[in-house]
């Protein structure tokens, strides 16, 4: 790449505000995009962009993870990731990584659950809750197998949960229903969410059609059981 193509492209990255101000913030103001340039598809300018954008993205992508931000994961995945294929990987694993943590968390509540330990009901509930399901689904093409897998373990989860909370596993179950997933793993939710309602044929009446969070149904009362 000689330097007259260099340049051009480095004056093209600093005309674009809205990507000038993500990688100074780390934000991206509502709806905003970056330019509209045919260029940033281009090897040449990913050899330079990516060591840039690459770790902005990712603590952006994990910090709208962990705060339960869908507005900036929307404005992220709408324009395009300037990242060459060594830095995907690299953002991809990092994000991965965090993913897995809470899959990790989730599978230590479970266990507490088949122990017969108190376990943290605010923290069971954000496991399957319906933001984090709609953030999971935001992620890229390349985290479907993570969403799958996701999802087997919350039906795992839901099964041993409804022994004693009914109410609390269907109304989960309810929720990883709007999970993108692979066909089975999504069947099987849907078939253990039918059985646990048959098990209770009025308990349609009292959840709400929209899958919300757990808490609007069940308010405190669970708090007190865990």
């Amino acid at each position: 790449m000689n330097h007259v193509t260099t340049q051009s492209l480095i004056t093209l990255i600093r005309r674009d505000a809205v990507l000038i101000s993500f990688l100074e913030t780390g934000t991206i103001p509502k709806g905003g995009r970056f330019l509209n340039d045919p260029r940033y598809n281009e090897p040449a300018l990913l050899q330079i962009i990516a060591p840039h954008f690459e770790p902005v993205f990712t603590a952006a992508v994990i910090s709208c993870l962990q705060m339960k931000d869908t507005e900036l994961m929307r404005d992220l995945m709408a324009n395009p990731h300037l990242l060459d294929d060594s830095h995907e990987e690299k953002s991809y694993t990092a994000i991965l990584q965090f993913l897995n943590e809470k899959e990790r968390f989730l599978l230590s509540l479970r266990h507490q659950l088949q122990l017969a330990q108190a376990v943290d009901a605010v923290a069971l509930e954000e496991t399957a809750d319906i933001t984090y399901i709609c953030l999971l689904n935001l992620l890229p093409d390349e985290f479907h197998s993570f969403r799958s897998e996701y999802c087997k373990e919350v039906i795992k989860t839901a099964r041993i949960l409804a022994k004693k909370h009914h109410k609390m596993a269907i109304i989960m179950l309810s929720n990883i229903l709007e999970l993108q997933c692979d066909s089975p793993s999504h069947l099987r939710a849907e078939m253990l969410y039918n059985e646990l309602q048959a098990e209770i044929p009025d308990l349609s009446i009292q959840i709400p059609t929209s899958r919300t969070s757990i808490w609007v149904t069940i308010g405190s009362l669970y708090s007190k059981l865990f």
